[in-house]
């Protein structure tokens, strides 16, 4: 698919474009039929999808009866058709030293290229780059992470309530194929609660962090005995990170608690490592 650009037909006094190729039997431009039509764009772009290497050109005539014509410009399939084979998306806790979700853990795409375009499939170690991006749950939006175009990657701070997408690009000069594949773990932020004061209507409870209750929030609190306790409210304090949980705690001893967002997750930190969720004694 070939993306052509140019200025509106208006800014130089013209209504439309007639797009023109070059013929090789009569040695002249002729103007380009797709669809059955002439094409003739309006606008200051074209998507064209061609099926062999052509020479192209813009005629426009004016309102007032002038002629002007384009550069060419050469378009046509890529020279080296590609096929790409087997991949992997390590998420490992052993690139980073850092689990998934948690900010901070690594990503490592691999992938195997072949060249088709012969007669035997050739395996090609070079003639691509990578490049991450940064992909909006809700949107879908791709934003380009500069200069991670590694095949590794280690996720930041900037990465946080968002996927990560790794696209491989074949060099423009062999082939325009790419393929592009999507981690779908959301980058999260370990938050863990600070402090604690029970009252005569649920707890409140202090994070390290102050969360959005909008954020996709995914809330349950559990007895001693794992049984799920009902949340009947939340309320946003404040002062920091404190938030009022109106649930009946009558007769419990302990409780636990998972916590998670789009953006975030309640861990306990433990030798070594992290486990999501959060333990609280009543008792003390």
């Amino acid at each position: 698919m070939e993306e052509l650009y140019f200025p509106e037909p208006a800014a130089i006094g013209a209504s439309y474009y007639t797009v023109e190729y070059f013929d090789q039997d009569t040695n002249s431009f002729q103007p380009f039929v797709y669809n059955d039509e002439i094409l003739q764009p309006d606008y200051n772009n074209l998507s064209l999808s061609v099926s062999n290497n052509l020479t192209l050109r813009l005629h426009a005539v004016t309102n007032d009866n002038k002629t002007y014509y384009s550069n060419t410009l050469e378009v046509g399939y890529p020279i080296k058709e590609v096929n790409f084979s087997g991949y992997s998306l390590d998420q490992s806790v052993y690139i980073s030293d850092v689990m998934v979700p948690y900010v901070g853990f690594g990503l490592d795409f691999s992938l195997t290229i072949y060249d088709i375009s012969g007669d035997e499939n050739i395996l090609l170690e070079e003639g691509y780059s990578y490049q991450w991006y940064r992909l909006n749950p809700y949107t879908f939006e791709q934003t380009k992470i500069e200069g991670a175009t590694n095949h590794k990657y280690i996720t930041t701070e900037e990465d946080i309530g968002y996927y990560n997408l790794i696209r491989v690009t074949m060099d423009e000069a062999d082939s325009g194929d790419y393929i592009q594949v999507i981690s779908i773990s959301l980058v999260k932020k370990p938050i863990e609660i600070i402090n604690f004061e029970k009252t005569n209507n649920g707890i409140t409870l202090e994070f390290d962090y102050r969360f959005d209750i909008q954020d996709n929030l995914n809330i349950v609190f559990y007895d001693q005995d794992y049984n799920e306790l009902k949340i009947n409210s939340i309320e946003v304090l404040n002062d920091g990170a404190s938030y009022h949980f109106k649930v009946d705690l009558t007769g419990d001893e302990t409780i636990y608690i998972n916590l998670d967002g789009n953006s975030f997750v309640l861990v306990s930190k433990e030798v070594g490592h992290m486990m999501q969720g959060g333990e609280i004694n009543l008792k003390d």
